[in-house]
């Protein structure tokens, strides 16, 4: 019984070991974890510069096909980081009627790129103001 005994407690000692290394590893392991989340903080619309106001100015193509107004304006991502999808919409006003909203999208805004939009839309002719940017980040 005193053979068994030894082993039973060789085995306890060993499998107690394991346990503290592994949980050793585990809190290693949270800790780089912890340390990729602050590294791989996304960039947010903090990290948007408008280089250029949003105005309303007229388009046309070279051939005359093509011809709308249209809300243009530049952003530059300031950030370290690529945006995947970024959007930015308008709402747009006729006198104090709300007549809708137009919006541009842009996928892979890299880091310290300028990205000029234009937001269109049908009605946008008869528009007398529109609203502030609405700006969304995605990645």
């Amino acid at each position: 019984m005193k053979k068994g005994s030894k082993i039973l407690s060789m085995l306890l000692v060993i499998c107690m070991g394991v346990a503290i290394s592994l949980f050793q590893g585990c809190t290693e392991d949270s800790e780089i974890v912890e340390q990729l989340n602050e590294e791989d903080t996304l960039p947010t619309v903090a990290d948007l510069e408008v280089v250029q106001e949003a105005y309303i100015v007229f388009v046309s193509s070279t051939d005359g096909g093509f011809i709308q107004n249209v809300i243009s304006g530049k952003l530059k991502n300031n950030s370290t980081k690529t945006i995947k999808y970024i959007t930015i919409t308008f709402v747009l006003y006729k006198d104090d009627f709300r007549l809708g909203s137009v919006e541009d999208r842009m996928v892979n805004l890299e880091a310290g790129s300028i990205w000029l939009y234009f937001a269109n839309k049908q009605f946008l002719d008869s528009c007398t103001s529109f609203s502030e940017p609405y700006i969304q980040i995605f990645g």
